[in-house]
């Protein structure tokens, strides 16, 4: 893997969360301020997003309590980061979409370390006009104001070391349950309104194709499930929770589950799923429920996400191809 020349750097891009229980309602305020998330139209979505976050605050705010006060997003997106400079030998910043660092704080640390070029890296696996368009165009807008250079990563659903890893958690967890005759892989993904992917959003696919090249590696009856749906309108299906009941009903004895689409441990793996998913199953009768963990700083995953700043970097002409 070659080099990258001395001024280009990369920026982490993600979500974002609280970084303690006071920002909990400003954070979940911005969230829900975002056209991307929010559809309603201006001026109504502003107030609409502080009502929202008026009404989840407390109730989040609890569910973050019991993982040390803050989003644990942001501790596992800087030990990525740090990772991945190491891997690279180059700079690499982290940019929350919402909350801090913003775009602007990532953008100025990697200057103030001489970078005026950038590659944009989505810790997004699969394309999602919720989470890599806004992210991408929020560091884009960063960009701009500052006259560097950008080359974005839209998507890396079938990237060899995301498989790598992902497959590697699921197998361990398999491992773990062998001893049950009846073991299922239901692997885990973020859900998205229907109204998004019947606009034309990839992100149904890209998951697809994440999980069929996740299960080839591994020898054992898979499915499919959505989580963290919110609000009254359609998302994509099945739920987990549904894929739940209907693998108890087909007497399913131990359940692993692989998050798909979180690279990053968050609120969404260690609460939802460790905790609530869980429950819902061994309420249905599923005596052994088992989660995979996400890839974090997995060095095939690492290594995958250094590969693939340097071959953007190389299509924008930023050094020499090979």
């Amino acid at each position: 893997m070659p080099p990258l020349p001395d001024d280009v750097g990369v920026v982490l891009l993600n979500m974002g969360g609280p970084a303690d229980l006071d920002a909990v309602e400003p954070f979940l305020r911005e969230l829900f301020s975002d056209p991307a998330i929010l559809g309603a139209p201006w001026p109504v979505r502003p107030l609409l997003a502080s009502w929202i976050a008026r009404r989840r605050a407390p109730q989040s705010r609890i569910r973050y309590a019991r993982h040390g006060d803050a989003s644990p997003l942001l501790a596992a997106t800087d030990e990525q980061a740090r990772a991945l400079e190491a891997a690279l030998g180059a700079p690499v910043a982290v940019a929350m979409r919402y909350g801090r660092p913003t775009s602007d704080e990532a953008l100025e640390e990697l200057a103030a370390r001489g970078v005026s070029r950038i590659v944009a890296l989505p810790l997004y696996p699969q394309y999602s006009t919720t989470t890599s368009a806004t992210s991408l165009a929020a560091l884009r807008d960063a960009a701009g104001s500052r006259e560097m250079e950008i080359a974005e990563v839209a998507s890396y659903p079938e990237l060899p070391g995301l498989v790598d890893a992902l497959a590697r958690a699921a197998a361990a967890r398999l491992e773990q349950a062998g001893g049950a005759t009846e073991t299922h892989l239901l692997f885990a993904a973020h859900g998205i309104p229907m109204s998004r992917v019947r606009a034309g959003d990839p992100y149904p696919e890209q998951v697809n194709a994440t999980a069929r090249a996740v299960a080839e590696r591994l020898d054992v009856p898979w499915s499919l499930g959505f989580q963290s749906r919110v609000g009254p309108v359609r998302w994509l299906e099945p739920s987990v929770d549904e894929e739940i009941d209907r693998l108890a009903g087909e007497g399913i004895e131990a359940l692993v589950v692989q998050p798909l689409t979180f690279v990053s441990e968050n609120l969404e793996t260690l609460d939802d799923l460790d905790r609530e998913l869980a429950d819902r199953a061994r309420e249905r009768g599923i005596g052994c429920f088992l989660r995979g963990s996400a890839p974090g700083t997995d060095p095939a995953f690492i290594e995958g996400l250094a590969d693939t700043a340097v071959q953007r970097a190389t299509a924008s002409g930023w050094l020499a191809d090979g």
